[in-house]
């Protein structure tokens, strides 16, 4: 299994023109600029898995940390291929958290599956020159 994570400003699920329904995904952050501190954001984390087994039932989470505490986490969500036969098998979706930052620095996201630290994505968090 390969797995990715990203963060983003926002995930949609929208429906295209032949009827099928896709993820747009924002813009892909790696620092946030911030007025104050503390700071609260809602952030979306992308997870793609890829070359799964095709009838596994897959746990994953994400936890968000600052460079000493956990400061957010999605809990455990049960994914599964939902991909046709003649498709890799795999999983594309996401999770929108709203994180308290109280400290500027380097924070970074886990992506867990069945419990193991599997993929991580670093940000930075800055305070705005006034």
């Amino acid at each position: 299994m390969e797995a990715q994570l990203l963060m983003l400003d926002n995930v949609h699920m929208v429906q295209m023109d032949d009827g099928t329904k896709a993820l747009q995904l924002g813009r892909v952050l790696n620092t946030l600029t911030v007025e104050t501190l503390p700071f609260v954001s809602k952030l979306s984390f992308f997870v793609k898995l890829q070359n799964i087994q095709s009838d596994e039932m897959i746990n994953i989470g994400i936890n968000v940390y600052d460079e000493e505490d956990l400061v957010a986490y999605t809990g455990k969500m049960h994914v599964y291929n939902q991909r046709q036969k003649d498709q890799v098998p795999g999983v594309d979706t996401w999770a929108d958290l709203s994180i308290t930052m109280t400290r500027a620095g380097y924070y970074k996201a886990i992506l867990f599956i069945e419990d193991k630290a599997t993929a991580m994505y670093l940000y930075n968090v800055r305070v705005k020159d006034i």
